[in-house]
């Protein structure tokens, strides 16, 4: 498995040295076959993955976020997954917690 990586806080030097590749933001999502959001909750990360972020991300490719619900937008998730742009979200975390009976991504198995 190749790891890319986004950091604007630590060098290119030091994640080459831990095995991984520094890319862009944009390099990274249109790169990614899965991409795994791990980021404090900021007003410069609020909403980070958002419709724009999805439109740059592969095709099939798979959201996984367990950091923190307000940093992916949901309503655009939504329609990323609706869509079939985005393949699949595995999220640990959402915006409000609890998740609600009728949320969108509740999933109901017969």
């Amino acid at each position: 498995m190749k790891v890319l990586t986004h950091d604007p806080y630590v060098g290119k030097d030091k994640l080459a040295a831990s095995g991984v590749e520094a890319v862009s933001f944009d390099e990274l999502l249109a790169r990614s076959d899965f991409i795994s959001v791990h980021a404090p909750l900021l007003p410069a990360t609020r909403g980070l993955m958002n419709a724009a972020a999805f439109a740059k991300m592969k095709k099939g490719a798979f959201l996984i976020n367990t950091a923190r619900g307000p940093l992916v937008d949901e309503a655009a998730l939504i329609a990323a997954l609706d869509s079939g742009h985005l393949g699949g979200a595995a999220l640990d975390v959402v915006t409000s917690e609890p998740l609600a009976k009728d949320s969108a991504f509740c999933i109901v198995i017969m």
